[in-house]
């Protein structure tokens, strides 16, 4: 078998944390690294791409974003001019902008999920990516359907239920485990012997801890979560060099960023003066 691997996921377009993540994978001579979604959404998104191109081995899927930026025919969205679809439609437009026709050709062959050893990889939830017709929406076309599709994804505390709906899910497909991305907070668990590794996010971390997030995973089935700390001066640097990005027209939205990348705690907390009410 091909070990070590790694697997990381939701990037969100911070280049300087894709490039200490992928520093700190290195020496670890990976024969894989796995990228299971979310990559361009954030601040330098070709860059990100242009990291994961340039750098060996690396296999990845596709996210909520990278769905989002496929979905081009807003003309006709149902929703379109509701304030939350026409702010997201104008930021996919922004991402979009700074891609090139090979950056969205790669993104447009990443598939939907990956199988790999006995393991499944998703960006949120096995059944909503394995079988996305039992999540569509009725009524609505299916070139809109990722629109409307936000999983809540695979949670340490997910309740005894939900976790018996995933397990039974891995057992009924033969699965040893699922890696997936998606909520920003990474966990390890092993429920009898399957198991649920959520990878957490290079980016965007969420979880109080503002360290990028990756998971080592050996010829053993052993997974280890890895944090990474990089000089944060770099995407300050980024949020103030990219003025333009359509979510910093909103007033303070930059400097919360700034608060979010720094402490692990979500952008919108930051726009409140006491960031854990």
């Amino acid at each position: 078998m091909s070990f070590p691997i790694a697997v990381i996921s939701d990037i969100h377009g911070i280049s300087p944390a894709l490039r200490a993540v992928l520093e700190d994978i290195r020496p670890f001579k990976c024969k894989q690294i796995f990228v299971i979604g979310d990559i361009i959404n954030g601040l330098d998104p070709a860059g990100c791409v242009d990291l994961l191109l340039e750098t060996p081995n690396v296999t990845a899927l596709k996210g909520n974003a990278e769905y989002y930026l496929l979905s081009t025919d807003f003309d006709t969205f149902p929703k379109r001019e509701e304030p939350m679809y026409r702010d997201l439609i104008q930021l996919i437009q922004w991402w979009n902008a700074r891609l090139s026709p090979a950056h969205r050709a790669w993104i447009q062959a990443l598939p939907d999920y990956l199988v790999w050893n006995g393991w499944l990889f998703v960006h949120d939830s096995p059944e909503g990516r394995m079988y996305p017709e039992t999540r569509y929406v009725p009524g609505v076309e299916e070139k809109h359907q990722e629109m409307f599709y936000h999983d809540k994804g695979l949670h340490a505390n997910l309740s005894p239920v939900e976790v018996e709906k995933v397990v039974a899910f891995l057992e009924l497909h033969g699965f040893s485990g699922v890696f997936a991305g998606h909520t920003h907070t990474p966990f390890i668990q092993t429920w009898g012997n399957k198991k649920i590794c959520n990878t957490g996010s290079v980016g965007m971390p969420l979880d109080y801890d503002p360290r990028p997030s990756w998971v080592l995973v050996d010829s053993h089935d052993n997974l280890t979560l890895r944090r990474v700390t990089y000089d944060l001066r770099e995407t300050y640097a980024l949020v103030d060099n990219t003025p333009d990005y359509f979510d910093f027209q909103f007033p303070g939205r930059a400097d919360a960023f700034k608060k979010m990348y720094e402490t692990g705690i979500y952008w919108g907390v930051h726009m409140r003066k006491d960031p854990r009410s």
